[in-house]
């Protein structure tokens, strides 16, 4: 009896000795993990130091913008009225999306001259083409009387829609024809462009202006 007692005041003992034992180990364990986060902390934070600062990148603004031009020749041959043959380019310099394209062939004389190219008749509300081109098509039923009145041409693509950033839409093969009787007098053509974000018109950056 004397033995038993004996034995589990010995375990007490020891177990109180193991719980003391690793109460210290934890201490020293702790006191070295916060002396090492401490070391880490510092280090982070010299390295970042050292870093540049990097800037922050500029969100770009929107940019709505076109840019138009004619790109012509003057052909002039013997026993013939000269003519011209040409484009009207238009291109998105912007950053956004232009939609909903229109452009406008200006002269300030419609007396004698003829102008064609690939542009379909509207008729109703179904669009009839001519010479089976489908690029562009004209924007009012009534275009021959603003073309007699007013000397403007309004123009709308057949199947462009939108005009991406860089991307470019042309009014390609256009020709104005003179004839005899307006010779000796000045013929100025000017073009504009239009769209849903531009509704006030881009004008073009150059002008066909001659002389017969």
């Amino acid at each position: 009896m004397k033995e038993t007692s004996k034995k589990r005041t010995l375990n007490s003992a020891e177990l109180r000795q193991k719980v003391i034992y690793y109460q210290s180990e934890a201490v020293k364990y702790k006191f070295l993990s916060e002396k090492y986060e401490l070391l880490l902390s510092n280090a982070l934070q010299s390295k970042s130091l050292d870093k540049e600062p990097v800037p922050e990148k500029k969100k770009a603004e929107n940019k709505i913008d076109c840019t138009a031009y004619f790109n012509y020749s003057l052909i002039q041959e013997k026993e013939a009225n000269p003519f011209i043959y040409g484009s009207f380019v238009l291109k998105n310099t912007g950053n956004e999306s232009l939609t909903t394209p229109i452009i406008c062939i200006k002269v300030n004389t419609t007396q004698q001259i003829i102008i064609g190219g690939k542009i379909g008749e509207v008729d109703g509300t179904e669009e009839k083409l001519i010479n089976s081109f489908e690029e562009w098509s004209y924007l009012h039923q009534d275009w021959r009387q603003k073309w007699n009145e007013l000397g403007e041409l309004w123009l709308k693509p057949k199947q462009t829609t939108e005009i991406k950033p860089g991307e470019k839409l042309v009014f390609s093969g256009f020709d104005i024809t003179f004839h005899n009787a307006i010779r000796d007098k000045q013929v100025i053509i000017e073009g504009y462009c239009y769209f849903q974000q531009l509704t006030t018109g881009v004008k073009s950056l150059n002008k066909i202006s001659i002389t017969l």
